[in-house]
């Protein structure tokens, strides 16, 4: 029988706060207790995910609201959310690419605190944004942290339409990299504290646990059935 006494509960049941070395101490410690599970959740791959923007009229007041794979589009004042989808991207430069499933920064809840934008600027920083960096983590399904980076660069090109002739901002992508990064090194990078990751970590386990109800509610369903066509075909090979 599975004991739920975890190294976690023993670093919090303390009188005094936790330091810096006490919440990677957790952090560790929650990788290592789903690790051995990742390969049975359901996870997204890389290629998954979108990045929502906040459209406020123009790149240089565009930024990066969440990472997920939901967005409505509304009409509004359109297009009132912008997404990148990293299925755009052709090429991605390191050792984990588009196919690489795990756990992201991907909810739909803002997980303002999981990822790390900056508008790139020329000159002194007062011209408008020429593009945009995005930082933002991951923990493959094989237990692997890995940060990552994506550069954007923004440009106009006329919509091209008999209709509007009116120029359109655009973006594309010029670099993506992942790279292999420990948890320290994953928090420096992305300006965070390691109580998010900790936080989205346990959140993943919410979801598969909801998923494995649905499933063992779908295969009890047809055990049921399947128990009661049995039992109604004795009562007619015994007539």
């Amino acid at each position: 029988m599975k004991s739920n006494r975890s190294e976690g509960l023993r670093i919090l049941v303390r009188q005094s706060a936790l330091t810096e070395k006490d919440w990677f101490a957790l952090l560790e410690t929650r990788r290592a207790l789903i690790a051995p599970h990742l390969h049975d959740m359901t996870l997204k791959t890389l290629g998954d995910l979108k990045i929502v923007r906040d459209y406020k009229g123009g790149h240089s007041s565009e930024r990066p609201l969440r990472m997920g794979a939901m967005t409505e589009q509304t009409t509004s004042r359109p297009p009132f959310r912008t997404y990148r989808e990293m299925s755009e991207i052709c090429q991605v430069e390191g050792p984990f690419q588009l196919d690489t499933r795990g756990i992201f920064p991907d909810d739909e809840i803002y997980y303002h605190g999981h990822f790390k934008w900056k508008h790139i600027y020329n000159g002194n920083g007062s011209s408008p944004a020429t593009g945009l960096t995005l930082r933002f983590w991951g923990l493959t399904r094989d237990g692997e942290w890995f940060k990552a980076e994506m550069t954007e660069r923004y440009f106009t090109q006329m919509r091209g339409s008999d209709y509007d002739s009116r120029e359109e901002s655009r973006s594309e992508v010029t670099r993506f990299f992942t790279e292999r990064a420990s948890a320290e090194e994953i928090c420096t990078f992305c300006a965070m504290s390691p109580w998010w990751i900790w936080k989205r970590l346990g959140d993943a386990t919410r979801v598969w646990l909801k998923h494995r109800e649905s499933l063992l509610s779908d295969a009890q369903y047809l055990v049921d059935v399947v128990e009661r066509e049995e039992m109604l075909l004795k009562v007619v090979q015994e007539k």
